[in-house]
């Protein structure tokens, strides 16, 4: 399961203060700031601060983060060296411009966690995209370690950079999907900005309702107050509560049954086995999921059986109009010409094989569908946003946009 992270509170390294009781506000996460919160001459003194309250035993259950100031800075060595050999989780790397940069972080830390005796790679990682540079290497920087957990965008030095200013979010708006589909594309996490109007609520919460429908797994925090408005914010409604526990209990009477097997149906699957079952191809949403997703994923084997065709519409497409069902879920796709087994069940295409069974490739499919049918007008949409597919880890996988007109 992955960890939960909304929020990331930020505390200045150099304020004893802070440092001995920020925990008490249980944030999800903690960053003990050594960088831009910290002036030049007090930079030794806060990073012997942090190495101490790292050790603090209340911080144990809170991810722990410390941004440190940039490896080009004679601070950001012996910023990395009291930070690991303190025990923290993660590493902020302000200033990210290019995988290079994780590269040589990623080099000092195999180093001192050798040293110190800890476990080699337990030290993660969060990169900081700060410049117009580090937006366009986004999905590079993003793929570049397995220490990483996450990127965040910072707002200050990054419309420093694109020779503008804070505003409504416009100024942002690029920077955020950049590198929230980056994230997504490495399969890691994704923070916003720091909102710094502390007695603005109302704007903070405009803020927190778009890049929680964008995708965003939290938000970087400079005030405990901001804490609870982003709880609050990111929790489920009644209804996904209601959902997620019918859910839970098919699941639980599927085990208790012995269910190892499903077969479920398509309006939609992909060459690589996507699934769609909420959107027509015409593009309009035609219903819900009706746990789709979460019974693929908790089968042993889950088979699709879907026509060709319908009403000479192709069922097998190069990619889904929507994606619903991860392809990694689904197993076998049975049609009326030919059965297709994703490539990571060999096993079973073997197996169907030996069983005389007519065994094709799904992009033979795909094409014998065009051949029959012709190829599919591409449907047009607007930028409009009118759905968001989550993922039953909570993950937005897909958004429906608006057809037009």
């Amino acid at each position: 399961m992955s960890k939960l992270r909304r929020s990331m509170l930020f505390l200045p390294g150099a304020n004893a203060a802070m440092l001995s009781t920020a925990f008490i506000y249980r944030p999800d996460a903690i960053m003990f700031d050594l960088e831009d919160a910290v002036a030049l001459r007090e930079k030794d003194t806060a990073r012997l601060l942090v190495f101490h309250a790292l050790q603090h035993p209340m911080y144990r259950d809170i991810e722990t983060v410390v941004r440190i100031n940039p490896l080009s800075t004679p601070f950001g060595l012996p910023d990395l060296e009291a930070a690991v050999r303190a025990g923290v989780d993660v590493i902020r790397l302000p200033k990210t411009d290019s995988p290079e940069d994780i590269d040589e972080l990623e080099g000092h830390l195999a180093r001192i966690e050798r040293e110190c005796g800890r476990e080699p790679g337990s030290t993660r990682i969060m990169a900081a995209i700060e410049s117009a540079v580090g937006v366009i290497n986004a999905v590079a920087i993003a793929r570049s370690s397995p220490r990483l957990i996450g990127i965040a965008l910072a707002a200050f030095d990054y419309v420093m950079d694109m020779q503008t200013e804070r505003g409504d979010g416009t100024e942002l708006f690029y920077a955020r999907c950049a590198v929230l589909h980056a994230a997504r594309a490495a399969g890691i996490d994704a923070f916003d900005v720091v909102w710094s109007d502390v007695n603005d609520e109302a704007g903070f919460l405009k803020e927190v309702d778009l890049i929680r429908k964008m995708g965003f797994n939290g938000k970087s925090l400079i005030n405990p107050r901001q804490i609870d408005l982003l709880h609050n914010a990111y929790a489920p409604t009644q209804e996904e509560v209601d959902y997620a526990r019918r859910v839970i209990a098919a699941a639980e009477e599927g085990e208790r049954n012995g269910l190892g097997v499903v077969i479920l149906s398509a309006l939609e699957i992909d060459v690589g086995f996507n699934v769609n079952v909420i959107t027509g191809s015409d593009g309009v949403m035609r219903g819900a999921s009706g746990g789709h997703c979460d019974v693929a994923a908790a089968a042993n084997l889950t088979i699709v059986v879907a026509p060709l065709l319908r009403s000479r519409i192709p069922t097998v497409v190069k990619r889904v109009t929507t994606r619903l069902t991860p392809g990694e879920s689904i197993d076998v796709l049975v049609t009326d010409h030919g059965i297709a087994v994703n490539p990571a069940r060999p096993e079973v295409r073997e197996r169907l094989i030996a069983a005389g069974l007519n065994v094709v490739d799904i992009h033979a499919l795909c094409e014998r569908a065009v051949a029959i049918a012709g190829e599919p007008k591409p449907i047009e949409f607007t930028d409009r946003i009118v759905g968001v597919v989550r993922y039953r880890d909570g993950s937005v996988i897909d958004v429906v946009r608006q057809v037009k007109e």
